[in-house]
């Protein structure tokens, strides 16, 4: 199909530039020549194209959903205050029970160079629960 595109192409392109360097031919003209030489578009290309981005566009819409259903999944996040100069385990502890989620609080808050001393009044991103 692609290859009988790009011929189709070429030999557009060769009796193009030969009428053209002739003498400039009126556009009924034109057209009758591509017409016998079988050179005009059998589908045209809007009607493609149109298909084409309808099904863009509802496999966009398709991921969007998805994406905030994923989002969705998640708790809030908000800004918490360090009560007291700490580490990241013990602020883990102290706001969700669990000192493992030390890692999600340093993924939340990038800028944290030292995760083992985390000074008063800080203010991190977390999650709300």
């Amino acid at each position: 199909m692609l290859a009988a595109s790009a011929e189709q192409a070429e030999q557009l392109a060769a009796l193009l530039l030969s009428l053209y360097q002739d003498n400039p031919p009126d556009p009924e003209q034109l057209y009758r020549q591509l017409e016998q030489r079988h050179l005009l578009l059998q589908q045209p290309y809007l009607e493609g194209s149109a298909e084409l981005a309808d099904s863009v566009r509802t496999l966009a819409h398709t991921l969007q959903k998805q994406a905030q259903a994923l989002i969705n999944l998640r708790p809030p996040l908000v800004q918490k205050v360090v009560p007291s100069d700490s580490s990241l385990h013990l602020l883990a502890f102290r706001w969700y029970g669990d000192h493992s989620r030390q890692a999600e609080l340093l993924r939340l808050n990038p800028d944290i160079v030292h995760p083992n001393f985390i000074a008063r009044g800080t203010v991190l991103n977390a999650y709300a629960q």
